[in-house]
């Protein structure tokens, strides 16, 4: 009887720890794993890249906060900064193997060699431009371009998913070499968070930053780059209101539009629309027949 139940718990045993090395790989990348990388191409002709990275495995594509350091080429100096929500396509790390594919699953590589700094090929992700909103499936997590027109090109780092309705957020940096240090300096072109939904026009040199609640419930501010700083230049809402309350109870969406004269809003004018389902679009309509605005 010993003898059989001496095999039992042997089986059981085993099972157990099988059934521990097939967990899901999120449930182990959860911030306490930390991997030490470097991109393989000097970035914007300047700077060698290397960091440390936490992903956390979660909701927001496994992004999780990383310390990034830029060494200078030119003069051998180094900068830091700190990115909260950043994100890598673990296929991108040469030889690192964090997750394995089994069966169409993915599993976490309990032999990953945690201690070693792995290559990622910067060129190989998709490439990220302001000008451009197209992130890609894999984006390059850091980029430079030139924000302010000074003709220097500003460093600017992607937080995943962090921004509004899981847009991709910017942070901005300034790059400059005093008494041989090359310095990274936090930049803010305008008062808005800037994100994915931002639209940046470098022909009008505007940027138009959007606060957006859903169809019928926005703000946008447009900014205008002139004198050396963007200065505000128009402000826009969309609201809700009903059309014939009690009847059809249709929504329609009011834009009023004001341009900022002397630091206050002046109101340019206001449109009224309404969705139309069979058209599959937004149709004007006679402000008159709108009874209530909501969603203030």
């Amino acid at each position: 009887m010993r003898y059989w139940f001496s095999i039992l718990l042997f089986i059981s045993i085993q099972v157990s720890a099988n059934n521990s090395e097939q967990k899901e790989w999120w449930e182990y990348i959860d911030g306490s794993v930390k991997i030490k990388f470097q991109f393989k191409e000097i970035l914007n002709h300047q700077f060698l890249v290397k960091g440390i990275w936490s992903p956390d495995g979660g909701e927001s594509g496994y992004a999780g906060p990383a310390e990034l350091v830029f060494k200078d080429i030119h003069n051998g100096s180094e900068s830091k900064i700190n990115v909260e929500d950043f994100a890598l396509a673990f296929g991108h790390f040469e030889g690192l193997d964090i997750v394995l594919n089994k069966n169409d699953e993915w599993y976490f590589n309990p032999n990953a060699d945690l201690d070693k700094t792995y290559l990622v090929n910067y060129y190989d992700l998709d490439r990220v431009s302001l000008w451009n909103d197209e992130d890609g499936r894999a984006p390059q997590p850091i980029f430079f371009e030139d924000i302010n027109f000074d003709g220097r090109k500003e460093l600017i780092s992607l937080k995943w998913a962090a921004g509004q309705r899981f847009n991709n957020e910017f942070d901005f940096y300034q790059i400059s070499t005093q008494d041989n240090e090359t310095k990274l300096t936090p930049y803010y072109p305008i008062q808005n968070v800037l994100d994915s939904s931002t639209k940046f026009d470098r022909a009008n040199k505007t940027i138009k930053s959007y606060e957006g609640g859903g169809a019928c419930w926005n703000n946008y501010y447009t900014y205008k780059f002139e004198n050396g700083k963007y200065n505000y230049l128009e402000y826009g809402t969309d609201r809700g209101g009903i059309i014939n309350p009690g009847e059809q109870g249709m929504i329609a969406c009011v834009n009023s539009v004001y341009d900022i004269v002397n630091e206050k809003k002046v109101l340019r004018g206001t449109s009224y629309s309404f969705w139309d389902e069979e058209s599959s679009d937004w149709k004007n309509i006679n402000p008159e027949i709108v009874k209530e605005i909501y969603w203030d």
